[in-house]
């Protein structure tokens, strides 16, 4: 298990690495595309919970815990290659693009199935069900703890004058990924699950969240690298 989440982890790294080098090239755009389709794939993906020896501790963490992360990897690149505000402007069309899939998605799955595909119809919606308090959760979740990553990594840039692109990646990445895992879970499981299983599955989501942080690290100096080699 631990071998396909760890493949998980640097696909999901290489394909918004990529993302980054073609954006030299092509356009921001792409980026901010690839940046929108991680974080809708992290509403989608967050319904599937995975069991994993992570450093020989035993937890339980969401599969979307590693396209989510990567998504301040991306933030990350952008502000390192484009500044403060490019990364804010990948960051808000995230939030934007969130905004707009949920009364789509709502209406689909309000749409009456036809009748050989009932039983499929069913599932779908199970899956795409919408739950107003887990919505509100995740997107302010979102919004805050993505602008904060933003803000911090360039105080740390600016502080360390530019240098030490490992620290400011990792410092910010581990206080943001923190700041989202308390508001998220706090919110979005408040009063379904007693308060030490919500302690628990912060602090277990959070690790997991480092570890990936550490791991995108060589990525941010190879897409930072090769952009500005272009």
């Amino acid at each position: 298990m631990f071998k396909l989440f760890f493949l998980w982890i640097l696909t999901t790294l290489t394909i918004a690495s990529l993302s980054v080098i073609l954006a030299k090239r092509f356009g921001k755009f792409i980026v901010y595309g690839v940046f929108a389709m991680l974080v809708l794939l992290s509403n989608i993906a967050a319904g599937k919970i995975m069991n994993i020896d992570l450093l020989g501790i035993n937890i339980v963490v969401p599969a979307v815990v590693a396209i989510y992360s990567t998504t301040f990897l991306l933030t990350d690149a952008l502000g390192e290659i484009y500044g403060k505000n490019t990364a804010k402007r990948a960051v808000l069309s995230g939030f934007v693009a969130n905004i707009f899939a949920v009364p789509l998605i709502y209406i689909v799955t309000k749409i009456p199935p036809a009748s050989f595909n009932a039983e499929f119809a069913s599932m779908f919606n199970e899956v795409f069900k919408l739950v107003p308090q887990i919505i509100f959760a995740s997107m302010l979740a979102y919004l805050v703890s993505q602008l904060h990553d933003v803000y911090i990594y360039h105080w740390y840039r600016k502080k360390t004058k530019g240098r030490y692109m490992w620290l400011r990646n990792n410092a910010s990445t581990a206080v943001s990924q923190l700041i989202d895992s308390t508001i998220f879970i706090t919110i979005a499981f408040y009063g379904v699950f007693p308060a030490d299983v919500i302690k628990s599955m912060i602090i277990y989501q959070w690790i997991a969240k480092i570890v990936i942080a550490i791991i995108d690290t060589p990525f941010l100096y190879i897409v930072t690298y090769i952009s500005k080699k272009f």
